[in-house]
């Protein structure tokens, strides 16, 4: 029975999440190729990239006595703060005069990174260069720039502090020096002596705290810190390495590919041989014909009912043909026209074998070959015999164009014949009177039409045809076409019986099931019986 012969049902607003994989299986090259040229470009971009190199020195942050940046000696030091003095041009300009390199505070900052570890009071002095020694080079000048910024300015206000220390208890000393003059001088218990005195106590009482204070400075060690760990060459270059980059460019191309996957899929008006065929033309898909798309049209020396191979494509035409006879009953159908969009083989091939599965059912046959292609003929070997043409430009009759099938008992053959056949079946009324002529001799009339889109003789034939099947190449027939076709066509008034698929594809359980031969002639009844249900409902 035929694959898909009802319509899909209507749009729930459920999301089909199998189409949007069947649509990925019909682009998988796409999506592969995408993701192998991502895999390529990462190689590539690993292979020409600049190298760099990263050298890490860690220095721990001390408490420096009397800095200004840290008035409180005593206190905890602020990490996050020493982590910005780091960073600070200030140390650049230190590098700078450690190095005594022409590059400016920016040019060395460029490649500079400080970061707080996990450890309290630590630095971690990072630089990149673009080789290893200069990368370690300056990861050890700015950690060692870095202690030497903090330890000057701390060393020159201890400096200063100790001289204006020093200088305040030699004044004070040579003031005492002059009023132990005078002591020496003046008689004891006099006024001079007993003032003298009294300053000479004065005065040395001054003197015990400054030479404390002096002395405490004097014990003053200037500790900003040390590195415990210098920076050494790295051996291996920073960022990321050739793998990742393989990876990451293959996920990203990944990526590109599903996403240009569904949009190629969603744009490509082509039929497609996965899916809801009758969603995807918007009309009853009547037979499935196995195979990929063209392998019918490559066999056009053979009529595979009659050859009786493959057996599912035979059961596919017995279930069309016994639906279009159940319809024929139904609506007195007794000409059918075949046609399709565009030019190629399948429309003939189908009508071809459509007419001797006709036969079978008792039923005089004619095919009427009104394409210029030349397929039935030479299907038939009938090239260079009087045909249609040859009638309706009056030079034979229609008795001589017909010519019977040998073997096959009730199928005759009108060809295109020998006359120039352009422009002459416009005309509805030679159409008619053809036809009419053609049902008074024969059961049932197969016409095997040029295609739609591009010759008006296939809008006339189906207009005058009581039926008409459109046949779609799955992989190559656009389902616009299609309906463009179906719209011209019904503007006429034809009867679109509905499409039949060249190219389809059959389940693979289907395929083993219909391996063994068929009795051609005993199951086109029971196909018929089958299908005559399957359309009445």
């Amino acid at each position: 029975m035929p694959t898909e012969a009802t319509f899909d049902a209507a749009d729930d607003g459920v999301v089909d999440f199998s189409e949007y994989f069947r649509a990925l299986v019909r682009r998988k090259w796409l999506i592969l190729a995408l993701a192998l040229l991502g895999a390529l470009g990462g190689y590539a971009f690993g292979m020409t990239a600049a190298k760099s190199y990263t050298a890490t020195a860690v220095v721990q942050v001390r408490t420096v006595a009397a800095d200004d940046k840290n008035p409180d000696p005593g206190g905890n030091i602020n990490i996050s703060t020493q982590q910005q003095v780091a960073s600070a041009g200030a140390v650049a300009e230190v590098v700078q005069k450690r190095l005594k390199t022409t590059q400016t505070t920016g040019q060395l900052l460029s490649g500079l990174i400080v970061t707080v570890p996990g450890k309290a009071n630590t630095l971690t002095i990072s630089y990149t260069a673009g080789n290893p020694k200069d990368a370690a080079t300056l990861a050890q000048a700015f950690a060692e720039s870095y202690l030497q910024y903090r330890r000057d300015p701390a060393t020159k206000l201890i400096s200063d502090r100790t001289k204006a220390a020093q200088a305040k208890l030699v004044a004070l000393q040579g003031q005492i020096t002059k009023v132990q003059g005078v002591l020496a001088t003046q008689p004891k218990g006099s006024t001079a002596y007993n003032n003298a005195a009294g300053l000479q106590n004065v005065l040395q009482q001054q003197v015990a705290p400054l030479q404390q204070n002096l002395n405490t400075l004097e014990a003053l060690i200037i500790d900003p810190g040390q590195v415990i760990a210098d920076a050494v060459p790295p051996t291996k270059p920073s960022g990321l390495s050739s793998k990742i980059l393989i990876v990451a460019g293959l996920l990203v191309g990944l990526v590109l590919g599903l996403i240009l996957a569904l949009v190629r899929d969603r744009t490509d008006k082509r039929l497609q041989r996965r899916g809801s065929l009758t969603r995807q033309l918007g009309m009853p898909v009547l037979a499935v014909l196995p195979g990929r798309a063209g392998s019918l049209e490559r066999r056009e020396d053979t009529l595979v009912t009659l050859t009786n191979n493959p057996p599912y494509a035979v059961e596919s035409y017995e279930a069309l043909v016994a639906g279009i006879l159940v319809t024929g009953r139904r609506e007195n159908l007794r000409t059918l026209a075949v046609t399709g969009p565009l030019a190629g083989k399948s429309a003939a091939m189908v009508a071809a074998n459509v007419a001797v599965s006709i036969t079978r059912s008792g039923q005089r046959t004619v095919l009427v070959s009104a394409a210029a292609d030349g397929t039935l003929e030479r299907m038939f070997d009938l090239g260079g015999e009087p045909g249609l043409h040859d009638v309706i430009a009056g030079d034979a009759s229609l008795g001589a164009a017909l010519h019977h099938h040998p073997t096959v008992e009730r199928l005759t053959i009108l060809p295109s014949g020998t006359a120039d056949g352009s422009g002459r079946l416009i005309n509805p009324e030679t159409v008619r009177r053809l036809l009419a002529s053609l049902r008074e001799d024969f059961d049932f009339v197969v016409i095997a039409a040029p295609p739609a889109l591009v010759s008006a003789e296939a809008l006339v034939l189906g207009s005058a045809a009581d039926a008409v099947v459109i046949v779609a190449q799955a992989g190559s027939t656009r389902t616009d076409d299609v309906a463009d076709v179906t719209e011209r066509l019904e503007s006429l008034g034809a009867h679109v019986l509905g499409a039949v698929v060249s190219g389809g594809r059959v389940p693979p359980a289907r395929r083993r099931a219909q391996s063994r031969p068929v009795a051609v002639a005993s199951s086109s009844a029971v196909e018929t019986r089958s299908n005559a249900s399957v359309l009445q409902r």
